[in-house]
């Protein structure tokens, strides 16, 4: 009997071997099996055998389908954030001034009695920012068709998520414009006129509820709020207000930078302040929308959420680049100045019917407080950022190296660690392309000071593996603070973050495997629309020499039809070969598509010398590709020749549980040859029905962290080649 010695992470169960920290970044494990003696076996092989029971078999089949749910939208919000857009400074600039033009005119509009000039410039690119105004001038129809186009291009946006979950849950996607144009929804629509898109809908809600009835439109008198068809056209509007909140609120939870050392101007290692600020936006809004007959409650609620908005900027300080906590502090301190004098205005009650100038001093007031509103909260976060990043630097800097790092300082929370650790965004200072190596070390050990603290914390397990992958370069550990990140409970955005780590690296093994550089998912769809293209072209011209000796065979053959057939051959391998080397220009290091090459020279235009010169490229391509894969899961060394010492069979399987390693003698076991398993599916090694059960058990453990049967010995099967089964032992 074959025994299975199997060699889990140190992080999860207690084992030999760091493989499954591996697991969260792309692989899970390092398995072996032979014939007789002690080995070890992935940890889909392990899972294969739990769960004998008809009914733990259904609930993990309902467990798979959750499972399944959840990735696509991971795989939707992964795909829209993996393009960050703030990376330009000027995005930056316009995207800043139109949130404070948006949120001044729920402030200043003259409907609370501000004596504003309407038709002074500055207001009219105002008031066309917001486009709603410009919008009603031109009547009620003019504003259904306004309304019901917008919620086209929203439908459209919610089918393209769905379109691309599905792709992402199938790892194809045949097109890519759509990914493109769901960004650029995202990036106008839901981020740049937010304020301005949710009103829109919610003018066709805003009536004068608290008046009494009639219920009439606030923005067309004429028009009753409680009459067909505008009944309709308010169900069609609140389904398209949650809808866009919802949207909304998913991308603003996903957009967080894993960075530390990023230069996105934006950059955020949490998002959570920045879902907190859109929640105060969305309450402003609503408010000024729905809550016109109430004007009290309505400024209060303004007010309260800008002031809300203010504060969490300037308690939390969010951004990575200093200066842009001040700015985003400043936009918000001057609209809660504006808000504080609306107060002010709207609670005076009669004295701005019996006081004519009240109006215009507390407009003046309210206009020339904005800047220096503005340059005051600047200032007061700027000292406050200072205050507590300074007295953690003092101590790190004076603390003795011998003394404990959780001595030198105690934590208040994981933020201000994310906070403090930012002294490793320092520049080096003789070479401004890398980071300063004293820095580096001095918010590893702030790191480490808040680990001995909110270990059980999931933010800080992530923030924590965040800096080793990105900035020490320590791969291994912070995937293994990745898989203690699991066992934390995390919440859905936290999970969501440890399974960008995890999609950033299997698209970076996968994109390293075919000869491509990037790791964005819209360049691996396009590397993997060229392999489409080229294997379609392959075909074409085999069947177009299929088709001519199929000709051949016939008792008659007809000269005009023979003149096809080289027409056809002649075409189709031209393009074949244009289609080849077109490819080849930009993906010449793909070891993948210079085999594609070689078979095709060999197979289709009969030149194998060629074919051989090709061939042998990339099997060397093959071959350095493996060894790096290697170093990187096996934490150094060359992989191959670790894998082949060793007295079992051993593979490596990834995440989805491919194999990206087999040593000789597994192949061996199997009945393989060097090079037939790689890339398939674990899956393959095992009869029915654990072939078909086992990647549900490998999803729901890289999902949970959770391990079922590791540390068991287990009777399991393998598959031979020829389709035999042959007991094994599975054990620790």
């Amino acid at each position: 009997m074959a025994e299975l010695k199997r060699q889990n992470s140190g992080g999860s169960e207690g084992s030999e071997t760091n493989s499954v920290g591996s697991a969260a970044s792309g692989a899970s494990g390092v398995s072996g099996c032979s014939d007789g003696s002690t080995g070890s076996t992935s940890s889909a092989v392990e899972a294969a055998k739990d769960g004998d029971a008809g009914q733990q078999h259904e609930e993990e089949d309902d467990i798979d389908d959750s499972q399944s749910i959840l990735k696509g939208i991971f795989g939707v919000l992964f795909t829209l954030s993996k393009e960050k857009v703030d990376s330009s400074k000027r995005f930056v600039i316009v995207k800043l001034i139109l949130e404070f033009i948006q949120l001044l005119f729920l402030v200043a509009a003259p409907s609370y009695g501000w004596t504003i000039n309407e038709d002074v410039w500055i207001w009219k690119v105002v008031a066309y920012i917001n486009f709603i105004n410009p919008i009603i001038i031109q009547g009620y129809g003019f504003y259904l068709g306004i309304m019901y186009t917008v919620s086209v291009f929203l439908l459209i946006s919610v089918g393209l998520c769905v379109w691309v979950g599905y792709c992402f849950q199938k790892q194809r996607f045949p097109v890519v414009w759509p990914i493109q144009v769901l960004r650029l929804f995202v990036s106008i629509f839901f981020v740049a006129f937010y304020i301005a898109s949710l009103t829109v809908f919610l003018v066709a809600l805003s009536c004068n509820w608290f008046s009494g009835a009639p219920y009439t439109m606030a923005a067309f008198p004429d028009v009753q709020c409680l009459t067909m068809p505008h009944i309709v056209h308010m169900v069609v509007a609140g389904i398209m207000i949650v809808l866009f909140v919802t949207i909304t609120v998913s991308a603003t939870a996903a957009d967080f930078e894993q960075n530390p050392i990023s230069n996105r101007w934006l950059a955020m290692a949490s998002s959570s302040v920045e879902v907190r600020a859109l929640v105060a936006r969305t309450v402003a809004t609503l408010a000024f929308s729905l809550l016109r007959d109430l004007r009290k409650p309505q400024t209060l609620l303004i007010a309260l959420a800008l002031f809300y908005a203010l504060w969490s900027f300037l308690r939390w300080e969010p951004h990575m680049f200093e200066w842009m906590n001040h700015v985003r502090a400043g936009l918000y301190g001057s609209l809660s100045y504006a808000a504080f004098n609306l107060l002010i205005l709207v609670f005076s009650g009669d004295r701005v019917n019996t006081d004519p100038t009240f109006s215009d001093r507390m407009t003046l007031a309210m206009l020339a407080g904005l800047g220096p509103a503005w340059i005051f909260c600047m200032l007061v976060s700027f000292v406050r950022f200072r205050w507590q990043f300074n007295a953690v630097y003092r101590a790190f800097i004076t603390a003795p190296p011998e003394m404990k790092a959780r001595d030198v300082w105690r934590w208040r929370d994981w933020q201000a660690v994310e906070l403090c650790s930012r002294v490793c965004r320092t520049v080096d200072a003789e070479d401004d392309e890398k980071q300063d190596e004293f820095s580096i070390k001095l918010a590893e050990r702030m790191l480490k000071g808040g680990m001995s603290f909110f270990s059980y914390k999931a933010e800080m397990c992530i923030l924590y593996a965040n800096f080793m992958i990105e900035v020490t370069g320590a791969t291994q550990a912070g995937a293994g603070q990745l898989v203690a990140a699991k066992t934390t409970k995390p919440s859905l955005v936290q999970r969501f973050a440890i399974f960008v780590r995890e999609q950033v690296h299997m698209q970076a093994t996968q994109t390293q495997a075919s000869g491509e550089n990037s790791t964005d998912l819209v360049a691996y769809v396009e590397f993997q629309k060229h392999q489409r293209l080229l294997t379609r072209s392959h075909r074409a011209a085999l069947i177009a020499t299929r088709n001519f000796w199929r000709l051949l065979a016939n008792n008659e053959v007809q000269f005009s039809a023979l003149s096809e057939c080289f027409h056809d051959i002649e075409q189709s391998h031209a393009k074949a070969d244009k289609a080849y080397k077109t490819v080849l220009e930009r993906y010449g290091s793909s070891a993948k598509i210079l085999h594609m090459y070689a078979d095709f020279l060999s197979e289709v235009k009969c030149d194998p010398w060629g074919a051989v010169s090709y061939l042998q490229k990339s099997e060397r391509l093959e071959e350095e590709q493996a060894a790096a894969e290697s170093s990187v899961l096996l934490g150094g060394g060359t992989g191959s020749d670790m894998l082949d010492a060793r007295n079992s069979p051993v593979c490596v399987i990834n995440a989805q549980g491919n194999f990206q390693m087999t040593n000789k003698l597994l192949q061996q076991l199997y009945g393989y040859k060097r090079g037939e398993l790689d890339g398939k599916n674990v899956s393959m090694l095992m009869p029915q029905p654990f072939s078909g059960r086992h990647n549900t058990y490998l999803r729901n453990y890289l999902t949970t962290g959770k391990a079922k049967i590791m540390g068991t010995v287990r009777e399991v099967l393998g598959l031979h080649r020829d389709r035999y089964v042959f007991p094994a032992r599975l054990a620790p």
